[in-house]
């Protein structure tokens, strides 16, 4: 059974393609732990939850609670549990990383790669690629396989094969990329044109 728990609708970025409308509203630890009651009273053997937001590190200690709730309900059901996590990886440091790793926990983190500052940034403006790069560093010595989440818009389009090309070289062995899909984003029979060679570049 797996369960995505939306911890929280805040984030600390505001990326130019999010879809997402920002509020302080938040997932308690108490409901979240009764998602958790309610995975495990399905009777699996394995169960699965996806720790989302908004940024889910706003909510870490939420994250590590319910983390430690459901890996000691798989201890006393016999059963095992794991957790994803998707993350813009600016509130990640070595001690919650040590943490992910002993309650099996897998990170993606959302990295744009040669367009992170133009398409990533905080809630002024300012560019994210610096910040981030001792984190990838961190990421990738405890999760090796992390993945690396890359979006790509109309007006950036003709730069995704270099950037999946960047975040390999720089280390990420699991790169998804995605394309900004809001109703207004601009794509047009030429950006999908465009689209299309980069993804024949990323085959080649």
């Amino acid at each position: 059974m797996n369960f995505t728990l939306h911890l929280t609708a805040d984030c600390n970025l505001a990326c130019r393609y999010c879809y997402e409308t920002h509020a302080k509203r938040r997932m308690t630890e108490e409901t979240a732990k009764r998602a958790v009651d309610l995975a495990f009273a399905y009777g699996h053997d394995k169960n699965g939850f996806s720790l989302f937001g908004g940024e889910p590190m706003l909510e870490r200690a939420t994250v590590e609670s319910v983390c430690r709730y459901a890996c000691e309900k798989a201890q006393a059901t016999e059963t095992t549990v794991r957790f994803k996590m998707t993350t813009n990886g600016t509130l990640l440091d070595e001690p919650f990383l040590r943490f992910a790793n002993a309650h099996h926990m897998d990170i993606a983190l959302s990295h744009d790669g040669l367009l992170q500052d133009v398409q990533r940034v905080t809630r002024d403006g300012s560019p994210t690629m610096a910040q981030l790069e001792p984190i990838v560093d961190l990421l990738l010595r405890y999760q090796p396989n992390a993945v690396a989440m890359q979006t790509v818009m109309p007006s950036t389009v003709d730069r995704m094969a270099e950037s999946v090309e960047w975040l390999y070289r720089r280390g990420f062995s699991r790169i998804n990329t995605a394309i900004d899909y809001r109703p207004d984003a601009g794509w047009d029979d030429d950006s999908m044109a465009i689209l299309a060679e980069q993804y024949a570049r990323i085959a080649d």
